[in-house]
């Protein structure tokens, strides 16, 4: 009988290799890791089963977790996204890359410089078909170096935040130039009208009736979002030149500068009507990692932090 010096229980079960206070039952290792799975630290688990933190990572380094086991070799549709993990000197960001149709966090590399992605994927991918992220061109240029024939996809989320955004900037420069605030309005000015009320469709359209320069940019911000909202590639091109013709009849300078974004994405932004593929499954790992970080008052492991993420999400 072996007896476990945290839970006070006595067993047969088969222990670890170790000897004296380091011994840990089976159970009592799988109950510790088990708690890793939510969004928890390590020092807060150590304090939970009465053991030290460096005990903790200890074994969880030595645990063999299905989650963590990936097989590259199957994959042919990914999204890629960066994202702030770990603090290191040579890089601000870390680079992850997740399966398209299973959710899963396949890799996250130390940085997101373009020749060590290239490198990486070029090494552990083959026979990749699409290529799902934001609009960020260093990865565009790495997926067609390395994948001819491959899809890449632009997430519709960062689409349609770039005329948000267009809209947002154009209502602090009118603000500015006609001394009038708006910022009290704003997110009955930022919501879509159709998700309005009837009381909040007839208080913007007081608003807007007293301002015309507001309510040409308010229609232009409607027109991109009926724009994105299309169900097939047919009516995106369909409504695509008349917004082209309001937003630079009417002089927007801000919702210009963003389609012209847009129209060095046109493939790609093509592409999303065609394929059922988009970052939000990648944003919620990041929502993931961020509060795991958070939490942990950051990492310094980029190995050991990448395992836990594998093992809450996957």
């Amino acid at each position: 009988m072996y007896s476990c010096p945290d839970c006070r229980a006595s067993s047969t079960e088969r222990l670890l290799d170790c000897s004296g206070r380091n011994q840990k039952t089976d159970g009592f290792l799988a109950a510790m890791l088990e708690h890793l799975k939510e969004t928890i630290s390590f020092s807060a688990v150590a304090r939970l089963h009465k053991m030290s933190v460096s005990s903790v990572i200890r074994h969880f380094d030595k645990a063999s977790l299905v989650e963590t086991v990936v097989d590259r070799t199957k994959v042919k549709n990914i999204s890629v996204d960066e994202v702030r993990f770990v603090k290191q000197k040579y890089a601000n960001y870390q680079f992850v890359i997740m399966d398209s149709d299973r959710k899963t966090v396949l890799d996250v590399l130390r940085t997101r410089q373009q020749s060590e992605i290239k490198d990486y994927i070029q090494k552990h991918y083959t026979g990749i078909k699409t290529f799902t992220q934001d609009l960020w061109r260093p990865y565009k240029n790495v997926a067609y170096a390395l994948f001819p024939t491959v899809k890449v996809i632009a997430d519709r989320f960062h689409v349609v935040r770039q005329f948000m955004w267009a809209f947002s900037k154009t209502r602090i420069a009118l603000a500015k130039e006609q001394n009038k605030a708006t910022n009290k309005n704003w997110k009955l000015l930022t919501k879509a009208r159709r998700s309005l009320s009837d009381k909040g469709k007839a208080k913007l359209e007081l608003l807007l009736d007293e301002n015309p320069m507001l309510k040409l940019a308010h229609e232009a911000k409607e027109m991109a979002l009926e724009l994105y909202r299309s169900k097939d590639r047919d009516s995106y091109l369909k409504l695509l030149p008349a917004f082209k013709e309001m937003i630079y009849t009417n002089n927007l300078t801000e919702f210009q500068v963003a389609h012209s974004s847009i129209e060095n994405w046109h493939d790609e932004i093509v592409n999303m009507f065609d394929y059922p593929y988009s970052n939000g499954s990648m944003e919620r790992v990041n929502r993931s990692i961020k509060q795991s970080k958070n939490i942990a008052f950051g990492f310094t492991n980029l190995i050991r932090a990448t395992k836990l993420i594998q093992y809450r999400i996957n």
